[in-house]
């Protein structure tokens, strides 16, 4: 019986064995076919890990020749957000800014608008219109009126076509003056017109009625820029004679609000080359040696400029 028992299981050994080592081999081939595909992998992974390390050292290099080249970027880009909270701040009053500059003054902003120059914070809550004033060694500079001078010479180009204009014959300087035919001294600075001349100063006239686009004064300047002879028409308005009304399209409100953004308050109101302004009436005869003295300033700088 025992003899019967001893082959059975040597004959299940003999048929058993051949199965169990195909098996082993076959899991074998399966997991060496797996650990190839993952070594694979990890060989591409690692070939993209290293391509993307040196694109991200390229990218860092780069990154570092940027800033050192701007230095100030993170202060623009600040710049830039504290600009636009101005300008939002700003527009809820209906004041348009033109430019804005870090000013003189730590944490403010200088601000040119189309209601002059003020100051503001970083976030336009708090503005400050006036003037600013710098004293050194015992001088007084009106830096407010330095930078309202830039701003009055940019803004008075868009008028030269609607200015009304009395030449010199030979022309050394020009003034650029906000009249009103009403103003006394208006009428009076028009009827000395020949000495300015003599002077070499030619006239520029800019619209600016006092009592506002209400007035008559409005209406006569209006009628008076749209008159075929403008200046035929000027010089019976300003010698108190009658003229013909008139209306076209005109930009006088433009120029009398152009008059209000430079600080104008009365007339006549005269604007140098430089941009500077000269309130009231002020004669030929002191006007030249005025302009003179601007020009050899204005001379000297170009000169300093040129050097440079």
């Amino acid at each position: 019986m025992w003899k019967k028992t001893l082959l059975a299981v040597a004959l299940m050994g003999a048929i058993s064995a051949p199965v169990i080592a195909e098996t082993t081999d076959s899991q074998t081939k399966a997991l060496q076919a797996q650990l190839s595909s993952a070594e694979q992998r990890i060989a591409e992974l690692e070939q993209v890990l290293n391509e993307q390390n040196q694109k991200n050292s390229d990218l860092t290099t780069e990154l570092r020749a940027l800033k050192a080249e701007h230095p100030d970027l993170e202060a623009a880009r600040e710049q830039s957000q504290h600009f636009e909270m101005i300008r939002e701040q700003l527009a809820t009053i209906g004041i348009e800014p033109f430019t804005m500059d870090r000013s003189i003054i730590p944490s403010m902003y200088e601000v040119k608008t189309n209601r002059g120059i003020l100051y503001s914070n970083p976030t336009g809550r708090y503005l400050i219109f006036g003037n600013l004033y710098e004293v050194e060694n015992k001088e007084v500079t009106n830096l407010t009126e330095q930078a309202q001078s830039v701003l009055r010479a940019e803004q008075l180009k868009a008028f030269e076509t609607d200015m009304i204009v009395y030449p010199a014959k030979d022309e050394k300087y020009v003034v650029t003056v906000f009249t009103d035919t009403d103003c006394g001294y208006c009428q009076k600075l028009h009827s000395e017109m020949a000495d300015y001349h003599k002077e070499g100063i030619t006239i520029r006239y800019l619209a600016f009625p006092r009592g506002g686009e209400r007035s008559q004064t409005y209406r006569d300047m209006v009628s008076i820029w749209c008159a075929e002879d403008q200046k035929a028409t000027m010089d019976a308005a300003k010698s108190r004679q009658p003229i013909q009304a008139k209306t076209c399209d005109n930009t006088v409100l433009k120029q009398y609000e152009l008059g209000g953004m430079f600080g104008v308050n009365g007339t006549p109101a005269m604007v140098l080359s430089d941009g500077s302004m000269q309130p009231g009436y002020v004669p030929a005869a002191r006007l030249a040696p005025l302009l003179a003295e601007m020009a050899e300033k204005e001379k000297v700088t170009a000169q300093a400029d040129t050097a440079q």
